[in-house]
């Protein structure tokens, strides 16, 4: 499979769910992450990271909690805040991440380590690093890890279209959607399915929300009919469709409460101090803490093989505290 170049990953918004492949590259020399359709499959993360209001806010937040107060211990000066923090938002956009490991002339100890960006990995002639890459098993991947959300994918995807197509309506001046209808006979099969084919890739889509569809005809004998086509309890179906995608989107990222990421909930369950409180010291020793060690085990190694002067390095964890102002619907977290 051919490699297609990418300028910009938000191509991929409004599109459908992909699937991941590891490819060879044309060269032969190093294994590829792709969609199914050839394209960069980090960069479809990204997109979904920047087009999803949910998902963008869960990952910041979940990011924010691994990094917590810093990293300490002998040896932690050897990593910026910095380089941790972007660490923290890899490990959890990619399922992966790595430093760029740079030896003394002599190869006998680390002098200094980097953050490298796991979706773009690069090598230096001229400072002749090591690359450091963790990822952790992930059940049916072979060659790369897998995001630990991949089982909401498809909901990320939802919401992203259900933006567009709101966003696509407006710009449209909220014109109603049409169907055309050809009043010049019935043409042979195969004529059908090219007409079919380009009406489709031409208006299908959220980005096509409320588009006016211009037709040519002969004469106005043989002009197409334009019919409305009205979906009733349109409104409902959009306020199912919204809350379902980001409560499935929360699901998949194991989130405990959403107020925990700024998402107010409408249930009213987990918005006063108590449960809030609760919620978060549930959601750190069964997810953020997980993540802490995979990025704290790491750093050790990194620190041993170095031959770098260290004891054993710890993220410290972020300890909020919620305070009730007025009322239990009113909360406010204070470090």
């Amino acid at each position: 499979m051919k490699s297609k170049e990418i300028t910009n990953s938000m191509m991929f918004l409004g599109e459908t769910y992909k699937k991941a492949e590891a490819v060879e590259n044309s060269k032969g020399k190093y294994i590829e992450l792709k969609t199914d359709e050839g394209f960069d499959y980090n960069d479809y993360l990204i997109a979904l990271f920047k087009g999803s209001t949910t998902h963008h806010a869960v990952i910041r937040g979940m990011s924010d909690y691994i990094f917590g107060n810093g990293l300490v211990g002998l040896g932690s000066e050897m990593f910026s805040d910095e380089d941790l923090r972007r660490t923290a938002l890899d490990l959890k956009l990619f399922n992966r991440y790595s430093f760029q490991c740079i030896w003394n002339r002599a190869g006998t100890q680390i002098v200094k380590i980097k953050h490298l960006p796991v979706s773009k990995m690069g090598l230096s002639e001229r400072d002749k690093p090591q690359i450091f890459l963790y990822q952790p098993y992930v059940l049916g991947s072979s060659h790369y890890s897998l995001p630990d959300y991949m089982g909401c994918i498809q909901y990320v995807d939802l919401e992203i279209e259900i933006a567009n197509f709101h966003n696509s309506n407006i710009k449209n001046g909220f014109a109603a959607s049409s169907i055309i209808n050809f009043n010049n006979g019935i043409p042979d099969e195969s004529t059908r399915k090219k007409i079919e084919q380009s009406a489709n890739d031409k208006w299908s889509g959220s980005s096509n929300a409320g588009r006016l569809i211009v037709t040519f005809n002969q004469d106005k004998e043989h002009a197409a009919e334009l019919l409305s086509a009205p979906i009733s309890d349109l409104d409902k179906q959009y306020e199912f469709l919204t809350s379902e995608s980001a409560l499935k989107i929360m699901t998949g990222h194991r989130v405990t409460s959403p107020m925990l990421f700024g998402i107010k909930s409408d249930t009213g369950l987990g918005n006063n101090a108590q449960e809030l409180q609760d919620s978060f010291n549930l959601l750190n020793e069964t997810v953020i803490e997980g993540y802490r060690r995979q990025i704290e085990y790491g750093i050790n190694d990194i620190l041993e093989v170095g031959n770098v002067p260290h004891e054993t390095v710890t993220f410290v964890p972020y300890s909020p505290s919620f305070t009730n102002v007025e009322n239990e619907e009113t909360v406010i977290i204070e470090e």
